[in-house]
C-alpha cells in the first residue's frame, strides 16, 4: 500500500481532512443522478413531466457553466479553499431548502427548478477550487495521483449514489 502512488495523497495532512467531505459530497452528487429527475416527476403534472424533468436536469448543471463564464472577473482572485467553501455553502442552502419546502408542502416544480439552478451557479468554480487546492498542496510529482483520487471518488459516487438514495 505504501508503494502506491496514491499513498502520499491519502496521507497528506490537508487532504486527509478534506477527502472525507469530498467523498460525502460526491456521494450526494451521485444520488442526484436519480433524485433530481425523480422529484421532478413527482412534482410535475402528468402532461408536462418530460419537459420538467429535462428542465430540472438542465437547471442542476447548466448554471454552473454559465457561472464559470460570467463570474470569472469576480471569482478568479479568490483562494481555492474559498471557492470550494462558497460552492459547498450555496449548494447546502439551496439543496437543503428542497426537502424542507417539500415537507411543508410548499415546493412546486418552478421553485424546485429555481433551487436547482441556484445550487449549481458556483459549482464549476468550486470544483476548480478543489483541483487547484490539490495542485497547491501536493508536490508536482503527486498532482496526477491527487487528481485521479478526486476523479475516482466522483466516478465511484456516480455508481454508488443512486442505490444509496433508496436507503
Amino acid at each position: 500500500m505504501r508503494s502506491s502512488p496514491y499513498w502520499p495523497v491519502i496521507r497528506h495532512s490537508t487532504l486527509r481532512r478534506i477527502l472525507p467531505g469530498f467523498a460525502v459530497s460526491s456521494l450526494g452528487d451521485g444520488m442526484s443522478v436519480v433524485a433530481v429527475s425523480w422529484l421532478a416527476i413527482e412534482l410535475a403534472s402528468a402532461a408536462d413531466r418530460g419537459v420538467w424533468v429535462a428542465l430540472a436536469t438542465a437547471a442542476y448543471t447548466l448554471p454552473g457553466a454559465v457561472g464559470a463564464l460570467l463570474l470569472g472577473r469576480f471569482l478568479r482572485h479568490l483562494r481555492p479553499a474559498q471557492l470550494a467553501g462558497w460552492d459547498a455553502a450555496l449548494r447546502a442552502v439551496a439543496l437543503g431548502a428542497i426537502p424542507v419546502l417539500h415537507a411543508f408542502g410548499a415546493l412546486g416544480i418552478q421553485g424546485y427548478i429555481a433551487l436547482l439552478a441556484v445550487s449549481s451557479v458556483l459549482h464549476s468554480w468550486g470544483q476548480a477550487g478543489v483541483y487547484t487546492l490539490i495542485a497547491r498542496v501536493l508536490p508536482e510529482r503527486d498532482h496526477l495521483a491527487g487528481n485521479a483520487v478526486l476523479s475516482g471518488l466522483g466516478s465511484v459516487a456516480t455508481v454508488a449514489g443512486p442505490p444509496w438514495r433508496r436507503c
